[in-house]
């Protein structure tokens, strides 16, 4: 019984259902990702101790700047102001990154900039109309993309995070003017340069930009250039193969240099400037071309004179693409030792263009150069054979390169005269002549900045002797310039023009070089574009020129002169080491 008892009592047990009641959990908040952030720069003592109150201001604003935590790709004049933009190569594909907004810029990646391949590396229609890369009269890109970034905003920190930024081979070769990085909207200021590329409504100078931590490499003319910008810092950066200056500041305040190494410029250069200029004439002739279909000059038609002209650059491009220096008009057989032009490691200089003569007194209307600071400076291998241009002089004559002074065609390219001049004083002619000389023509309305004049171009047709057009019009040869117009200065590692209130704490030069001997002397008799220097402080006050070391500048040239240290004008109160150094 006790056994059957617990046997139904465990049936009965077993006929009850039993309840497990399952919870079904509460779904997981999911973690809120952190808000993305930014180290901001803390600038050492050491560099802040140096400062005026102005530049310590201007270090502190940027330990403190004020962005919003808050993550986005770059997209052109869109990004939240105060954002942190990531930048990529995809970003250069198609032209500029141009910096509009304020903002903390960061590359992800090294940047190879070659855009629009397949449109001669030019903007599209529908590029420039959109306003994106704006061209014709005060348009700075009618010469294609002057720089790989540019920044045209207020409170920028632009971070090269150790990325590269440079241009391709090939682009190199297609963009003989450009910049890796413009801090401005326009490559000059309005009224300056080869041709319209701003007006004063349109120009945009940076200002309050930290640039910082990365290299520039391979670029055709500048590493930085600027104008008018004002509280830029520029530090922990290196610049390299470039064929004009490492970097160019017109017209910084109150601004700061430190720890930047600018060393070589470019070497293997297969092209002379003409190549350049060949390129860029190519739109005038079209022009010439609608307006004057049936034009020649001589026996060639204005159809003619384009296809040889492509036809030389084209030729001249495979050649270099391959390794090789062209055999035509554009070739440079001195290609290993660099640019046919001067260069410079860094300019200081007023607001405005450097390619006119030294400025001896700075001008009252001077804007800019005043209250820089740099510290731990390394400026090396300045090296380039500079070879001078003879020109004819134009009448009447307005002013320096581009034009001014010299009888050129429509980007400021001087027409060589003396290699278009045979034996016999008659025209010998050459693929760019021919089309300079059919613009000048054809020179109504005005192209550029062409003017050349008539007898020149009747000369050109009509086979006649140069020496009785000279005598006949007051022509002469004008000296000291170079393919451009600009006036020879020589090679110069730090150049300060017209500044206030400069001083460099710590700097080392080596290396500056001038080759060749295919300089001669300009109006006063010098050969100055042979010349080298060190440094040059010219039309100055108030610069202080601490811990230095220069060694090796000298110049292949036997009529020039190399030296240190040189000091030019009405400059006062101009120290080395404490020690001032005279005129």
């Amino acid at each position: 019984m006790n056994g059957k008892n617990r046997r139904v009592r465990g049936c009965f047990s077993r006929g009850i259902p039993t309840f497990t009641i399952l919870k079904a959990p509460l779904p997981e908040t999911p973690p809120i990702p952190p808000l993305p952030t930014y180290n901001l720069p803390v600038f050492s003592n050491s560099l802040t101790e140096n400062l005026n109150l102005s530049q310590k201001a201007l270090t502190q604003y940027f330990e403190t700047y004020n962005y919003l935590q808050k993550e986005e790709e770059y997209s052109y004049d869109s990004n939240t102001p105060g954002a942190i933009i990531k930048v990529r190569q995809s970003n250069f594909t198609n032209g500029t990154v141009r910096i509009t907004k304020p903002g903390i810029y960061i590359l992800q990646e090294n940047i190879a900039f070659e855009p629009n391949p397949n449109n001669d590396f030019m903007p599209t229609y529908q590029q420039i109309a959109s306003g994106q890369y704006p061209v014709g009269t005060a348009g700075a890109y009618h010469l294609g993309f002057f720089a790989a970034i540019t920044v045209e905003a207020n409170g920028v920190i632009l971070d090269l995070n150790g990325k590269t930024i440079q241009q391709t081979k090939l682009h190199n070769l297609q963009q003989r003017f450009y910049a890796n990085i413009e801090m401005a909207s326009a490559p000059f200021i309005p009224n300056q340069g080869p041709g319209d590329f701003s007006n004063p409504s349109n120009f945009v100078a940076g200002e309050k930009v930290l640039i910082k931590n990365g290299v520039l490499a391979l670029s055709s003319h500048h590493g930085i250039h600027g104008n008018k910008m004002k509280d830029i810092i520029i530090q922990n950066l290196s610049t390299k193969e470039f064929e004009v200056a490492g970097i160019a500041l017109n017209g910084a305040i109150n601004s700061i240099l430190d720890n930047i190494i600018i060393d070589s410029t470019s070497l293997d250069i297969r092209v002379l400037s003409t190549y350049s200029q060949a390129r860029f004439i190519r739109s005038f002739l079209k022009t010439v071309k609608t307006n004057y279909p049936t034009t020649t000059i001589g026996a060639k038609s204005i159809d003619t004179i384009i296809d040889e002209l492509n036809t030389g650059l084209e030729e001249a491009k495979n050649a270099v693409m391959v390794g090789n220096t062209p055999s035509n008009m554009f070739g440079n057989n001195n290609f290993a030792d660099g640019y046919d032009g001067n260069v410079y490691g860094l300019v200081l200089n007023v607001n405005g263009v450097v390619i006119n003569g030294f400025i001896e007194t700075r001008p009252s209307s001077a804007i800019g150069n005043q209250d820089i600071y740099l510290q731990d400076i390394t400026i090396k291998n300045i090296i380039s054979r500079p070879v001078e241009i003879i020109a004819l002089n134009a009448t009447p004559a307005s002013g320096g390169a581009y034009a001014g002074s010299r009888q050129a065609g429509p980007v400021g390219d001087v027409l060589e005269i003396e290699n278009i001049t045979d034996t016999d004083r008659t025209y010998k002619e050459n693929i760019l002549a021919n089309a300079q000389l059919i613009i000048a023509k054809n020179n109504d309305p005005k192209l550029g900045t062409t003017n050349i004049e008539m007898p020149i171009v009747n000369w050109a047709e009509n086979n006649t002797d140069l020496s009785g057009v000279m005598d006949a019009n007051n022509y002469y040869y004008v000296k000291g310039g170079d393919s451009m117009g600009h006036t020879m200065k020589g090679n110069i590692g730090l150049f300060i023009s017209a500044g206030e209130n400069i001083r460099v704490n710590g700097f080392i030069i080596n290396t500056i070089t001038s080759k060749g001997s295919a300089v001669g002397p300009d109006a006063s008799g010098l050969y100055q574009g042979g010349d080298s220097r060190g440094v040059i402080v010219t039309g100055s006050a108030n610069i202080d020129l601490d811990s230095s070391v220069i060694t090796n500048v000298t110049t292949e040239n036997s009529n020039a002169t190399a030296q240190n240290i040189q000091v030019l004008g009405t400059s006062t109160n101009i120290k080395k080491d404490g020690v001032p150094i005279t005129v």
